[in-house]
């Protein structure tokens, strides 16, 4: 395993559409609605969420490896 170019987690087009699926105020129809323009922008906004987030998410991860592993 490569650490220095493997990836922790990668989100896939279809979770994204699942959770766009999940909200009542977007659904199916929204999705459909949805062009390029608005799928790149969208991929600009995860991509900026997880970056600021990203010490928050590691920190609740490394949380529950230790309770998981009675650390």
């Amino acid at each position: 395993m490569n650490l220095k170019t493997e990836s922790a987690y990668s989100i896939s087009w279809e979770l994204v559409a699942s959770a766009i699926r999940r909200r009542k105020y977007l659904g199916d129809k929204a999705l459909e609605e949805m062009t390029d323009a608005d799928f790149s922008s969208l991929k600009t906004e995860i991509e900026s969420v997880m970056d600021h987030h990203i010490d928050d998410l590691l920190e609740m991860s490394f949380e529950a490896y230790e309770l998981i592993n009675d650390l």
